[in-house]
């Protein structure tokens, strides 16, 4: 035990240490340099201080006035150090954070240097005595039992946004406060390429920060939409609805100066000036028809759902009973995903390829459940990234207060 006491002493202070660096190197470059190591570290302290906060009930000998609260940071930030987002700066939290767990770090080994006759590890002589008390297991474990109900719910919490963040290949990341869309910029030979995550409802302000961002010159933005030619859905899929309720503008709403054009790049409309250098603007998404049958009943159910049901709950109703009238649901998912993605992906990915020689910027603003095939593709034509752009998309305090007043 009094290894692993020191093994888990050394990783918390080398976490603390390259996490405050990469900081540091984030405020100079724009770049986390060290995010590869700093996650390695990072998930190796989490695991390990779950196992040593247990250790500590069971083994009296173990020191917990030092590693107690060592524990219960690193647990704290698998739980993205809720609610301290709240109240520190939004591009500092990470910086004061790591700060925080170095300095813990380095009290921490200083009390081991006060007590132990090696000059920065545990000895032998600070595990001296039986490991075992019925009171100090009983104490412990009655005060866990207490907390482990509240910890659970944040561990969920901080599971399912590490499920978004993987899923998305870190262009979504949902915190505390709200839910964050991260921008990468690739570039290869001169061109530059811009993914841009997008959600169909989000803040204002985040829409109006996305669309002043289309740069002027030599520029294409890839629009996503799909459209409905022939008329298939019966009633139009919106989010305006929602987006009403928790005080939200839908992606719709995104201002755009921009100039549509043909698929061969030409305008569609005559510019007023001919001097107008006004980014282009392109649709790259594929039509209703192309989709299957079951896709588009799919999206006629949703569309009925959100824009005619009285009621959410009423909608959800609706939508489960769809659900549970396909007989083989797995192969529905199959062709709904797709549809939905595989398919679109390959279209916005083939007018880009097509527009590569006639641009030095493009801009992909799709949805971020895209963008990690999106994010591949570019990666495997060669392009390299050159950074990243993290707006505020949902501010949950705004989007609950608004509730309220609504309710």
């Amino acid at each position: 035990m009094r290894q692993f006491a020191n093994l888990f002493l050394i990783l918390f202070l080398a976490d603390g240490a390259i996490s405050t660096l990469d900081e540091l190197l984030m405020a100079v470059s724009g770049m986390h340099l060290l995010i590869q190591v700093r996650d390695l570290l990072g998930f190796s302290v989490l695991f390990l201080s779950g196992l040593f906060f247990f250790a500590m009930g069971m083994d009296r000998r173990i020191p917990k006035r030092i590693f107690l609260p060592m524990t219960c940071y690193a647990m704290w930030g698998g739980l993205m150090f809720w609610p301290m987002p709240l109240f520190i700066p939004e591009g500092a939290v990470g910086l004061v954070m790591a700060v925080g767990q170095l300095v813990l770090g380095l009290l921490g080994l200083q009390m081991v240097r006060k007590h132990s006759d090696h000059p920065f590890l545990i000895s032998p002589a600070m595990f001296s005595g039986s490991w075992f008390s019925a009171k100090n297991a009983l104490v412990f474990f009655l005060a866990s039992f207490l907390l482990i109900p509240i910890a659970l719910c944040l561990i969920g919490f901080s599971a399912f946004t590490t499920f978004v963040e993987t899923q998305t290949s870190g262009f979504m990341r949902i915190t505390p406060t709200g839910i964050y869309m991260n921008e990468k910029i690739y570039g290869k030979n001169g061109k530059t390429l811009r993914l841009v995550p997008m959600i169909h409802i989000g803040r204002t302000d985040y829409y109006d920060e996305v669309g002043g961002s289309m740069a002027n010159g030599k520029t294409l933005i890839l629009a996503e939409g799909v459209t409905d030619r022939e008329g298939l859905l019966k009633t139009k899929l919106s989010y305006d609805r929602i987006g009403k309720l928790l005080g939200l503008a839908s992606q719709a709403q995104m201002p755009l100066d921009a100039t549509w054009v043909s698929s061969d790049f030409l305008p569609i409309a005559p510019p007023i000036n001919a001097t107008d250098r006004k980014p282009h603007i392109v649709s790259a998404d594929v039509d209703l028809s192309d989709f299957s049958a079951v896709t588009v009943a799919f999206i006629g159910v949703l569309a009925n759902v959100i824009m005619s049901s009285d009621s959410l709950p009423e909608g959800y109703a609706r939508y489960t009973t769809w659900v549970d009238a396909q007989v083989h649901i797995e192969q529905v998912l199959e062709a709904i995903t797709h549809d939905l993605f595989t398919q679109r992906n390959n279209t916005v990915f083939a007018m880009f390829n097509k527009a590569l020689p006639h641009y030095d910027t493009l801009i992909i603003p799709w949805g971020a459940l895209h963008m990690a095939e999106l994010e591949k593709e570019a990666q495997r034509l060669g392009f390299i990234q050159l950074g990243t752009k993290e707006r505020l998309s949902v501010n949950f305090r705004e989007a609950i207060g608004h509730l309220k007043k609504k309710g």
